[in-house]
Parts: structure tokens; C-alpha cells; sequence
């Protein structure tokens, strides 16, 4: 199926998580990308049967948000480490830990932190090359004429071009 953005829809790109702010978040919808590693990990784990993806803010947000679940797996990364007592947070690795099933409590130094930071938009959805037309169509359908901001989560406080990419390969989608 062909999406096709109605004209009313507007779609900005964010080069970088710090560009966010509260005034461009009121009433937006938010898609964050974070190509390599934090979102297309989230979207592979709820393709592999993970009940939830929660991402947080960092290891103590991680912590405190995992003893809430009694069936739950924490991952995470700092700086590219893992994050001691945490399972390692890319995709393979996590379907060998045993994801399905379980809800993901999920920290990254980019894509988590920036979901974080757009919590105050209407809504936020995680975007990955994976499910960028699914995506696309859901909010062609589900958020007429709204504001759309691509959120490219970057790398530390720069600017990475594979988010940059896939900004463009979601803004592709929607003009398709």
C-alpha cells in the first residue's frame, strides 16, 4: 500500500536529540531514529515477541523502572559499554538473552535518551528503517494534518548521517 501525506501534514527533521525543545514538542508527533542501535533494536525486539520496549533515561531510570516487572529484561549501553549487571543491548544479543515474552527496559547514550526528551509531544513512536512504511501509513491514518518531527538522536551532541538517512528514507515514505 502507497502513503500518501496529505498536503496539511507538515514533517520537520531535528539533525540532533538537542534539538528538542518544549515549544516544538506541544502537540507534535514525535518519531525518534536512531538507525544503527537503539530503535532498530526496539522494533527487532517487539518483532521477536517482547510483551513492551520501555525506554529510559539512563541505568538508574533502568533500575528503578525494573522493579516495577516481575518478568522483565534490562539492557543497556554508556558511551558503546555495557552497562554493568545489564544484558547487552544489541538486537542479537538480547534474542539470545530471551526476550519473548518479557517486557525490555532499555537505556541508550542516544535513541532512549531522546525518547525521553520527547515525552512531552502528543505522541511518540520509535522509528527504524524496519518499520518506516508501517510506520508512515499508521500516522498518515491515525494523525491527520498534524506537525510530524523526525528526530535524528545523533551521536553524544552531533550530528550522524544514518539517522540523517533514515529522516530522509521515512520523509520518502510519506511523500510515496
Amino acid at each position: 500500500m502507497s502513503v500518501k501525506i496529505d498536503l496539511n501534514h507538515k514533517i520537520h527533521v531535528l539533525m540532533k536529540k538537542e534539538e528538542l525543545d518544549k515549544v516544538r514538542l506541544s502537540g507534535k508527533i514525535v518519531v525518534v531514529l536512531d538507525i544503527l542501535f537503539a530503535t532498530s533494536t526496539m522494533v527487532t525486539a517487539l518483532a521477536h515477541g517482547a510483551t513492551e520496549v520501555i525506554p529510559v533515561l539512563d541505568e538508574s531510570a533502568a533500575r528503578a523502572e525494573s522493579g516495577r516487572y516481575r518478568d522483565c529484561v534490562v539492557a543497556g549501553e554508556l558511551d558503546a559499554d555495557t552497562i554493568p549487571g545489564f544484558a547487552h543491548p544489541a538486537p542479537l544479543a538480547l534474542l539470545k538473552h530471551g526476550i519473548e515474552g518479557k517486557t525490555l527496559i532499555y537505556s541508550t547514550t542516544n535513541g532512549t535518551v531522546a525518547m525521553t526528551q520527547a515525552a512531552g509531544a502528543a505522541r511518540v513512536y520509535c522509528g527504524a528503517l524496519l518499520n518506516a512504511r508501517r510506520l508512515a501509513e499508521h500516522i498518515v491514518a491515525r494523525h491527520p494534518r498534524e506537525t510530524v518531527l523526525l528526530v535524528c538522536a545523533g551521536s553524544g551532541d552531533n550530528f550522524n548521517f544514518e539517522d540523517f538517512y533514515g529522516a530522509g528514507y521515512f520523509v520518502e515514505r510519506f511523500a510515496d
